[in-house]
């Protein structure tokens, strides 16, 4: 008799109305809610694009130095920058430094590697000019960033109910 009753209600229009309502009001709070930080992780992105970008530019220029090891300092630069505002004001997290920052110091230097690789296939075997190749793969890094950063270092702990 109760799967009668399920079944009854699973069918009826009003029941499946709100629940797709329901269903369709929660994935729209959590876009909104990703949206916003991704939103705010763009616009530290740029901030810390300025810094990555004006760094590598005066250590290239006006310093001198292989755009390698340009691209390794201004990398850190940047990383910095956005560690501090990333975890104040972006994602708010309360935890340790020390356990946020590994984890975003690890995802940093993965993107590094990538930056770097990428750098170094548009500049010495495609010949494409240093400051737009710079500006390229900092581009293309910003989407992996975000997503590495909001799911695994900056991700806030899940406690139940019993936890609290």
């Amino acid at each position: 008799m109760d799967q009668i009753k399920i079944r009854k209600s699973w069918s009826n229009p009003a029941f499946s109305d709100n629940m797709a309502k329901n269903i369709l009001g929660l994935v729209g709070l959590v876009m909104v809610v990703s949206m916003t930080k991704f939103i705010k992780f763009g616009f530290v992105g740029i901030i810390n694009t300025a810094v990555t970008i004006s760094s590598y530019a005066f250590f290239i220029y006006i310093a001198g130095m292989n755009y390698m090891l340009a691209n390794i300092i201004a990398y850190v630069l940047g990383m910095v920058n956005s560690f501090i505002w990333n975890k104040k004001w972006v994602f708010q997290i309360k935890e340790s430094y020390f356990t946020v920052y590994v984890k975003f110091l690890a995802v940093n230097m993965l993107m590094l590697g990538i930056n770097s690789l990428g750098l170094f296939i548009l500049v010495n075997i495609l010949h494409f000019h240093k400051l737009v190749s710079q500006l390229a793969v900092v581009g293309l890094g910003m989407v992996l960033n975000f997503f590495l950063t909001s799911t695994w270092a900056f991700a806030q702990k899940q406690y139940s109910s019993a936890d609290k």
